[in-house]
């Protein structure tokens, strides 16, 4: 009876006692961080704010940085630069260029920043079948959207779906209440863009603006700065509803982003006024709540560059077994990589505890 209770401890003590580890992808800049200027790199600097979105496409395995400029390939293992886009094509906004996404398929898209979406400086949108068609510079579609009122869109964006059949969000912001509680979305059925404006009663103005993300069930979680965690938290959405409000362990996480990782939903975060990584188990988390880091993560070494516009990105990579990649930028301070892995599986723990308690029942049964 003793052995059978012991077995019994540690099965239930397998199937808990799961871990979520990191470690710098040391093969990134040698020691998981690119850091401006680092060999000479031009495009990653520290204090021109240029460098505001990342994203990484599963088809290439590249990381792609968005630097104003345009678009930078990233060997997803190094982050050595292999490739630039060719920009013919994009122009107008208050930055020409602002944000990039990838589809699980590798279709490319991308934004510029309007200050007042208007139809005399309107969001433009741009698809590039794929990264090889970027480089030729072979646009295939190009949109303008304008909005009703001032609205700024293209600050922050994320994209989801694959085919003709992609969805992806960018958060409002400007002076005009009741145009910037909330978020756009678009859908592209393979020919066209068709913007749907998302008022979300209770959000707080601009709070899906600086950090914007689809999570694990298609929800849209969003964060504006300015103020405290409690008093500028992460807000999940479904269309025009508020479903949630999370506060997060510092006002100035913005960036986020979401991966389903071996039974664990995650939620990983970038602080814009220090480079901390935060990595949130958000697995069973509903409704109002204060969030705890399980993890906190920084690459970086010194003192960290000024970000006055609080601008960053995060982007997961592929699912190798049970890690992931981890790419997190923050303008004017680099690109940091990690790998975070789950480990041990919960499926194979649980299995194994039921395999202990099964054999101890046969024992007994002798």
């Amino acid at each position: 009876m003793k052995n059978f209770a012991l077995l019994a401890m540690l099965a239930v003590a397998a199937a808990s006692q799961a871990q979520v580890t990191a470690a710098p992808l040391g093969t990134w800049g040698g020691d998981g961080w690119w850091a401006p200027g680092e060999n000479g790199i031009s495009y990653l600097t520290s204090s021109d704010s240029n460098q505001r979105s990342i994203a990484f496409n599963p088809a290439t395995g590249n990381v792609l940085l968005g630097n104003g400029l345009g678009v930078s390939i990233l060997d997803g293992s190094t982050g050595a630069r292999t490739g630039f886009f060719n920009m013919a094509g994009v122009s107008l906004g208050t930055r020409t260029f602002n944000t990039v996404m990838a589809t699980t398929d590798g279709q490319i898209f991308g934004t510029n920043l309007s200050a007042s979406a208007t139809s005399g400086s309107p969001f433009k949108v741009y698809r590039w079948a794929n990264e090889a068609a970027g480089i030729a510079g072979n646009l295939s579609h190009t949109f303008s959207v304008s909005t009703t009122t001032a609205t700024r869109l293209g600050d922050a964006s994320d994209i989801t779906g694959s085919g003709n059949s992609v969805s992806f969000v960018s958060g409002k912001g400007g002076a005009t209440p009741n145009d910037v509680v909330g978020y756009y979305s678009f859908a592209f059925d393979g020919t066209n863009l068709t913007p749907t404006n998302n008022t979300v009663a209770g959000a707080g103005n601009g709070s899906f603006r600086l950090g914007i993300a689809y999570d694990t069930n298609g929800n849209v979680v969003g964060k504006q700065t300015g103020g405290t965690a409690a008093t500028s938290p992460y807000r999940i959405a479904n269309g025009s509803t508020l479903s949630a409000s999370w506060t997060p362990g510092s006002g100035g996480e913005t960036a986020v982003d979401f991966v389903s990782l071996n039974g664990f939903t995650l939620m990983a975060t970038v602080d814009a006024n220090s480079n901390v990584v935060r990595i949130y188990d958000v697995t069973s988390v509903s409704g109002t709540q204060t969030l705890t880091p399980i993890l906190t993560l920084n690459n970086t070494t010194g003192a960290a560059n000024s970000n006055g516009n609080a601008t960053s990105d995060l982007a997961f990579g592929s699912i190798t077994g049970n890690s992931v990649n981890l790419y997190a930028l923050n303008t004017n301070n680099g690109i940091q990589a990690f790998t975070i892995t789950a480990v041990p599986e919960p499926a194979s723990m649980i299995a194994l505890g039921a395999g202990l308690l099964a054999l101890a029942r046969r024992r007994r049964s002798k």
